[in-house]
């Protein structure tokens, strides 16, 4: 916990938190300032306009600490920087550090730069993929991507549509399967947070790990100690070879438990 008591010697820091519409991420963002031990700071928050209960989450924290403060636009500006100023303009610190509230600008740029790269696959592939699935099925998914989008409340969830493929971008970080058939879901998973998927060890069992070479051993072992039996990377996820860890092969099964993880291949 942070002391409360200022330490009139040292320069004063105001931590930024621009927001909007972030009630699943705002809490963590202003338990993560509150968590430092610098002793003379204030933590500015600017939103702009939210629709959901961002706001009301922030007015609970301020109630219990003082050097919270809000200040909200007067309308909607649709962008990051007239929140972001806004902060500015009522700082009071002699520097600014800025905190983002989540992870979610991350995964819209991956969805708009991992888009092509899926569609020029899907394209390359299409007739494969039909194969696999008939006429019916196609329907049915077509259908449930349609139903998703209109009944979707959440600003968060956004949605990349190619002209054979699409990706949802979703906030939560929950296990599920998703529609398939050209439809990807991308979710934030913090690497602390990888073991949080051991609840889910007798479904999922293989993982495709694509990452930079230095990174490989690390997230190897988390991913492992979920209960996960093959690891490899994206393009051998779906190939099997008798007697090696797969879907479909629970890990106990004859009472051994088969662990194979793909060396990175640069």
């Amino acid at each position: 916990m942070i002391s409360l008591e200022k330490n009139k010697n040292l320069p004063k820091v105001s931590i930024m938190i621009p927001t909007y519409n972030q009630e699943l991420f705002i809490a963590d963002a202003i338990q993560s300032a509150l968590a430092q031990d610098y002793g003379n700071l204030e933590i500015i928050i600017s939103d702009d306009c939210s629709s959901d209960n961002s706001v009301e989450i922030i007015n609970q924290y301020i109630k219990t600490d003082n050097r919270i403060k809000l200040f909200s636009t007067s309308r909607n500006s649709g962008t990051a920087s007239v929140p972001r100023n806004l902060g500015i303009k009522n700082a009071t610190g002699d520097y600014i550090a800025f905190l983002d509230t989540d992870d979610m600008k991350d995964v819209y740029d991956f969805c708009e730069e991992f888009l092509p790269i899926f569609e020029k696959v899907c394209r390359e592939n299409l007739v494969a993929f039909d194969e696999t699935a008939n006429i019916f099925i196609q329907a049915e998914v077509t259908l449930q991507n349609y139903h998703r989008q209109i009944e979707n409340k959440e600003p968060e969830i956004r949605v990349y549509r190619g002209q054979n493929c699409s990706i949802t971008a979703q906030p939560d970080s929950k296990l599920e399967s998703s529609i398939m058939y050209r439809n990807l879901w991308v979710k934030p998973l913090k690497r602390d947070d990888i073991i949080n998927l051991r609840p889910y060890k007798n479904y999922l069992q293989t993982a495709a790990l694509i990452c930079a070479e230095h990174e490989h051993a690390e997230l190897s072992q988390k991913l492992l100690k979920t209960g996960l039996v093959k690891i490899s990377d994206g393009f051998e996820m779906s190939n099997y070879a008798f007697g090696e860890a797969h879907d479909g092969v629970f890990a106990l099964r004859g009472y051994t438990k088969l662990v194979s993880v793909q060396s990175h291949s640069g």
